[in-house]
């Protein structure tokens, strides 16, 4: 039984193309470093503007006993109330 090098599937039941499946693990972790870097970099730009307009920059140790950051509408669906907050499930 031998393991693939880019999923870590074993090869002929949950790979099929370990090639493959290594450039598709490359491409994935470059996109993932590109994605990060420009997180980063939007969060610098961020951090500096808030310095600048003296606002406070949240803890990282943030308590969940404070209030969200994150504004969530409620709706009201007849008896239920519920809440948007954008995710999918």
């Amino acid at each position: 039984m031998k393991i693939c090098r880019g999923c870590g599937g074993v090869l002929g039941i949950h790979c099929w193309n370990e090639i493959d499946c290594i450039n598709i693990s490359n491409y994935q972790s470059n996109d993932d470093r590109h994605e990060i870097d420009s997180l980063e970099e939007y969060i610098s730009i961020l951090t500096y503007v808030m310095k600048e307009n003296n606002i406070k920059i949240p803890d990282k140790n943030f308590n969940e006993s404070k209030e969200p950051l994150i504004f969530k509408q409620k709706f009201n669906y007849g008896c239920e109330t519920k809440i948007d907050d954008s995710l999918p499930f």
